[in-house]
């Protein structure tokens, strides 16, 4: 593992994973949690550590002396950006990763990041790209790591975090991205597509691969402007969906919801709280599932 170059601020409130927003739609669970907040605050409670400092660092590796094909970047606390984009070698990588380590204090803080390490294993054909704390975490210790990965677009990624965004950029054949809190991204030049999020909004672009979509708290946006086929299905459960095809795309489009509306298409109800839609030879079918959550065709 190549020696990690520093370059270390000292951030004073850095949040972490908490710095992003949750896009929760219940205003009675809004309620509980500022309540809960408010008593956490009169007893006197932490809410993570007070002080940050940051470390950056690059590497890279060659995939195909690890005997490995596939690539799994995980990180639970942080943001994790794939670039596919640019043609070259298939074994080569190269990544860019930012460690945050907090404590008490600057000095306490430091040696939270001491205890961070980045790891890169192969598992079977799959390398696995991550980070773990080395001696073991003190209880008022934080930790988050931001990758930035550049690859080649005929490998196969998959991007893991729980608190964090994710982007998959360029993937020829398979994509997969989930979080718990965070937003994804995901531009596949026919790659089969996978993404998951519990709280946040899911972008997605497909040239025709098989696509998976699911969020429940969040919109989802499907770019189907270049593909010539749709399949899969799109789910969410406090969110609205909207799809965008193409002149030439061809799929049967089937939508339910409980409590949401459509609007744009030409579509055909078929049941009380379901429609569908046929484009070109509609071969091969999309569907679409919503509980409080609009649809609209652009």
């Amino acid at each position: 593992m190549p020696k990690r170059m520093r370059r270390r601020q000292a951030a004073r409130g850095f949040a972490g994973g908490s710095e992003r927003s949750i896009g929760a739609r219940s205003t009675e669970l809004t309620r509980i949690a500022a309540g809960l907040f408010a008593l956490a605050l009169l007893a006197g409670c932490s809410f993570g550590p007070s002080h940050w400092v940051r470390e950056e660092g690059s590497m890279k590796l060659d995939m195909l002396s690890a005997s490995t094909s596939e690539l799994r970047v995980e990180t639970h606390n942080g943001d994790v950006r794939y670039d596919g984009t640019q043609p070259g070698n298939m074994g080569a990588i190269e990544i860019v990763y930012t460690l945050h380590g907090g404590g008490s204090s600057d000095e306490d803080a430091a040696r939270a990041l001491e205890s961070i390490s980045i790891f890169a294993e192969p598992h079977e054909d799959t390398l696995v790209l991550g980070w773990r704390w080395d001696d073991g975490r003190e209880r008022r210790w934080g930790g988050r790591v931001d990758f930035s990965v550049v690859g080649t677009p005929a490998m196969p990624v998959e991007v893991v975090s729980h608190n964090g965004d994710l982007t998959v950029l360029g993937p020829t054949r398979t994509a997969y991205a989930k979080t718990h809190n965070g937003n994804i991204r995901i531009e596949a030049a026919g790659a089969s597509i996978e993404a998951k999020s519990h709280n946040g909004d899911l972008v997605l672009s497909s040239s025709g691969g098989a696509i998976a979509a699911s969020t429940h708290n969040g919109d989802i946006t499907v770019d189907l402007e270049s593909a010539e086929t749709a399949t899969g299905s799109v789910e969410t459960h406090n969110g609205d969906v909207e799809i965008r095809p193409g002149e030439a795309t061809s799929m049967l489009v089937r939508f339910s919801t409980r409590n949401g509306s459509l609007s744009g298409g030409t579509f055909t109800k078929t049941g009380s709280r379901s429609w569908e839609a046929r484009y070109g030879a509609a071969e091969t079918e999309l569907r679409i599932e919503t509980h409080n959550g609009d649809l609209s065709v652009r």
